[in-house]
């Protein structure tokens, strides 16, 4: 069976930024066990936030907190879980959150720890935590009266502390406002707190608080009879005295009112907007009042229309425009009887905007019901209007960035963007602008289903810039449900139901897509705009600069690999990226099943036994991530046929065991993976295959290349196998990601343009290899300055380094060091930088090299000599410091060596702590090969170890000793004899152990 998930990106072209990590479908703020809910957030003024959430993992409803950094991630100095702010006995409940401007926030809530009423309390948290220097659970703001089952809003005063606005029960609702420092002291000249005005009911959101510039608060409430009013508070802990009694009352005493919101307007006053009721009518309105209290003379009496249109205009939110007016957001029900969201801008004449349309412009109209939940100001003369979506498939909420004109701000889509991404049962929201960039942070609770189906309650949050977000539209066709993966790795159902249309998200330098690949099922391909990816359920994609539409295709069938054989016994290397029911060699080879050696082979290295373990003998299985030898006499294609694998990651043992040695790998997957995708697993540590912590591999993969040899590789392809050295004893694995890659390719050294002929010198240690060093002759006149290129300073960490000198010049640190044509051709090598004691190889590649040239190398400071031929790789000691060779090129051809036994034999270091190495320099031909036998004796004469190189070529060959005994056990300091015999020659060593 097929079916196919239709993904289609339209992203603008971005890069790496700060928003980085903010998931599409939010960041994690918490998710454990039991339900977290009713979040409130706060910028911390550096591109973070804090999030307070009613919390019950106790059983009983507490108060937590959790700082997010800017990058998204989770404060590690804080509780993975969130701190706690309050556990007092009895309900806290309904956190409110604001920036204090100094890099913390105050938070408030109401608190039922005394067992009889609410009572409202504050606290502070700074990027250490809850500030110590405040009460432990908090700081009581009024107990004379119960607190209302309302949030205590909150406003800064200017001078580091806060305002707080408690709603209490008396003989009615009183609206008192209540300061606190910084430091967590209560104004005594605030007492029980400075009564603002009263109402005679207890719900609803009647009264708003907002700092008015010059150091006090305006509040806006709605009164007796449902009047409207505003009241200043000065810091004096007094109403304003020039303002009247129970606040400037807006609306006219035929009218009513209610759900106000201020917006100051710099100068002690604000713009009040509201709900107007008259004649069973439901308008938006909005009035002035100036920092005398009295109403502006250039508005209307009764109040500037902002909208009138037909049937209900409910629940507006302002925020200031920068210019003495505001722009207003609400919850209209003038077309089809269920809530759009529409909005419109006030000037500072008492007029509307008239660029916008007649009662506001529209938002969002379509299918369901949307509510107007915040605006917010974007600092340019425009805003940010949020609304919640709770009607259409794609539920959450909203925003959308409009100018000062009305229009849609660049980098927004007219839609809105999606806040909060897959959003399933979510209840309530908390949001909140940075006031430096006015990014919007946004907090929510929801169930986030998963592959189980089903969670309590958690708390996500995202940062939105004002650039604007990105957008993702999906479509599944198919009538079986799926998810999507994105970065989170969290899951976004698909289905009939509860179909997935959009995800917004900020700027992001990747973004991640997963596919179905469910047990069963495997994808068979992806393609991208018409142009095939392979079948990595997975992929990555990079500065996306117009829509792509991704097609995936997935079946249920077994999956088949082809493996052409070209016959001719050439040996190829193979491999086949599936798992299989059964994995027998004789099942899966049953073409060629039974062996004959006549015919085929099938083999495997075995780095225990360092030898081929072959099909019909030891090797029986055959697994995915694991390569292997096939050779053919007859030319056929070998089919195997099995299950991609469908795991997130695969770790791929090395075998070995106790001991080290190159292991046969693979990679598993049906599509590349680069090697700095790798990670290398060795019991509780996980480290970048590539890495400079990898002591358990080379870092280094290679890949037999037929008629050439082995070369190195970036990119594991499928279908092949590839060579990894486990250089670490116990139990390493391979840790292969189940997500496409591509490594950087290793470019190929080229004979530069300018020369004549040229040789590559690279030198190599374990997984460790230098870049080519260039020498040669240059076809520019002698008198004319050669090719020549500095090599850049050496890292701090060091490493292995080969850099090149023209003997007769002296230089060193070069990449290139060429000679004029015709000149004396001799060059310095310095090799530093190497592990040691140990062993380092020396290639030599030369292009266009002329008839009769010969390479003589030779080590001054040993006093040896040999030939070298190109293509050759020649094993050399690798000493502390800095070792010193000469590369001669030179007419004639070189005497063959006539010696067979070490021209010399020395052990170094000597003194030595820990290890020392013996090189035994071989000057016999190339194709002979000498044992060399070492006898490790005390002064009495006693053999206590005994080590062997078993089929030295010419050159340079190593053996090291750690200092142990034959069984194991570290020898003590002292004089010790090393007896030497390789080819008929012998010799003694003295050897000094300092510790």
């Amino acid at each position: 069976m097929m079916r196919r998930l239709l993904v289609t990106l339209a992203l603008a072209s971005f890069a790496a930024t700060a928003h980085a990590q903010w998931y599409p479908t939010g960041a994690p703020v918490v998710t454990r066990a039991n339900t977290q809910n009713l979040p409130a957030i706060a910028s911390d003024g550096v591109g973070g936030s804090y999030v307070v959430w009613n919390d019950f993992r106790s059983g009983d409803w507490d108060l937590y907190a959790q700082h997010l950094l800017a990058s998204g991630y989770r404060d590690p100095a804080w509780p993975a879980d969130g701190a706690l702010l309050c556990a007092q006995p009895g309900t806290q409940s309904r956190p409110c959150l604001v920036a204090d401007g100094a890099g913390g926030a105050f938070v408030s809530w109401i608190d039922r720890r005394n067992g009889a009423s609410y009572q409202s309390y504050l606290h502070r948290l700074i990027p250490a935590g809850p500030d110590p220097a405040w009460p432990a659970d908090g700081r009581l703001l009024s107990s004379v009266y119960p607190a209302l089952d309302k949030e205590v809003q909150l406003a800064l005063d200017g001078a580091g502390g806060v305002y707080a606005l408690c709603p209490q029960l008396h003989a009615s609702t009183d609206y008192r406002v209540q300061r606190v420092s910084a430091a967590g002291v209560v104004d005594p000249a605030f007492g029980s707190g400075v009564l603002v005005g009263t109402a005679n009911f207890t719900g609803g959101r009647y009264e708003n608080i907002a700092s008015d510039g010059a150091g006090g608060a305006l509040v806006a409430f709605t009164g007796p009879n449902f009047s409207v009013a505003l009241q200043r508070v000065l810091p004096a802990g007094v109403a304003d005295p020039a303002w009247p009694s129970n606040g400037r009352v807006l609306t006219a005493v035929t009218a009513g009112g209610g759900f106000p919101v201020v917006v100051p307007d710099g100068a002690g006053g604000g713009i009040v907007v509201w709900n107007h009721f008259m004649n069973s009518d439901v308008d938006i309105r909005a009035q002035h009042v100036l920092g005398s209290g009295a109403l502006d003379a250039v508005w209307p009496d009764t109040g500037l229309v902002v909208s009138d249109a037909p049937s209900s205009q409910q629940t507006p939110f302002a925020a200031s425009d920068g210019a003495g007016g505001a722009i207003v957001a609400w919850s209209d029900m003038r077309t089809d009887n269920q809530f759009d969201v529409y909005a419109h801008r006030v000037l500072a004449s008492g007029a509307v905007d008239g660029a916008w349309p007649v009662n506001g412009k529209p938002l969002i109209q379509q299918t369901g019901t949307q509510f107007a939940r915040a605006v917010l100001a974007d600092g340019a003369g425009g805003a940010i209007v949020l609304w919640e979506d709770s009607g259409s498939p794609a539920r959450g909420l909203y925003a959308l960035r409009l100018g000062a004109n009305g229009a849609v701000a660049p980098g927004w889509r007219p839609q809105g963007a999606w806040l909060t991404g897959a959003s399933h049962g979510t209840t309530l929201y908390g949001f909140a602008s940075d006031a430096a960039t006015r990014d919007v942070h946004v907090a929510w609770d929801e169930f986030r289903l998963g592959p189980s189906n089903a969670r309590d309650l958690d708390v996500y949050a995202r940062r939105i810039p004002v650039t604007g977000t990105r957008r993702i539209s999906t479509t599944q066709t198919g009538v079986s449900g799926g998810y999507v993966l994105v970065p989170d790795s969290l899951s976004i159902y698909a289905s009939p139901q509860d179909a997935l249309s959009t995800l917004d998200m900020a700027p992001q330098d990747q973004v991640e897509f997963r596919f179905p690949s469910y047990i069963g099922q495997s994808v068979v391909d992806v393609t991208a705009n018409g142009q095939s990816l392979g079948p990595a359920p997975n992929h990555v994609f990079r500065n996306v600069t117009a829509d792509v539409a991704l097609l995936c295709t997935v079946t249920t069938s077994l999956w088949s690999v082809e493996t052409p054989m070209s016959g001719g016994s050439t040996y190829a290397a193979v491999a086949w990226p599936m798992t299989y029911t059964r994995d027998s060699v004789s099942t899966l080879l049953d073409e060629l099943w039974p062996t004959d050696d006549r015919m085929w082979r099938f083999a495997r290295w075995n780095p225990v036994t360092s030898a081929y373990d072959y099909a019909g003998g030891a090797l029986t299985r055959i697994q995915p991530g694991h390569g292997y030898w096939l050779a053919s006499r007859s030319a056929r294609n070998v089919v195997v046929a099995g299950r991609p694998l469908y795991l997130p990651t695969t770790d791929v043992p090395l075998l070995g065991g106790a001991t080290s040695g190159w292991n046969q790998v693979a990679n598993p997957y049906r599509f590349p993976i680069a090697d700095s995708a790798l990670r290398v697993v060795a019991g509780a540590s996980v480290v970048p295959f590539t890495g400079t912590a990898n002591a358990y591999t080379d870092s280094t993969v290679w890949e037999w290349a037929s008629g050439t040899g082995y070369t190195r590789v970036h990119t594991l392809s499928p279908n092949r196998a590839y060579w990894v050295r486990k250089s670490a004893a116990g139990s390493v694995a391979l840790r292969f990601p189940n997500l496409t890659s591509v490594g950087r390719a290793e470019p190929p050294t080229v004979r530069p343009d300018d020369a004549d002929w040229a040789l590559a010198l690279t030198a190599s240690q374990g997984g460790t290899r230098t870049p080519p060093a260039l020498v040669g002759a240059w076809r520019a006149a002698a008198a004319a300055e050669p090719l020549r290129r500095e090599a850049p300073p050496a890292s701090p960490e060091g490493g292995l380094r080969l850099t090149v000198a023209r003997a007769a010049a002296g230089r060193v640190n070069a990449e290139t060091e060429f000679v004029p044509a015709g000149a004396s051709a001799a060059w310095q090598l310095d090799l530093a930088g190497a592990e040691s004691p140990g062993e380092l190889t020396l290639e030599v590649a030369a292009f266009d090299m002329p008839d009769g040239l010969t390479l003589q190398l030779s080590d001054p400071a040993l006093g040896w000599s040999r030939a070298v031929s190109p293509g050759e790789r020649i094993t050399l000691a690798a000493t502390p410091g800095t070792r010193r060779l000469q590369l001669e090129a030179r007419e004639g051809i070189p005497q063959p060596a006539e010696e067979t036994g070490p021209r010399v034999f020395a052990a170094w270091p000597n003194p030595f702590r820990g290890s020392l190495g013996f090189t035994a320099q071989l000057v016999a031909a190339s194709d002979l090969r000498v044992d060399i036998v070492v006898d490790i004796m005390d002064v009495q004469g006693r053999v206590i170890r005994t080590l062997e190189r078993r089929g030295a070529t010419a050159g340079e060959s190593v053996i090291v000793w750690d200092g142990r005994g034959s069984g194991g056990a570290v020898v003590r300091p002292g004089v010790y004899l090393a007896r030497w015999r390789a080819a008929g020659r012998e010799g003694t060593v003295r050897l000094v152990k300092l510790d």
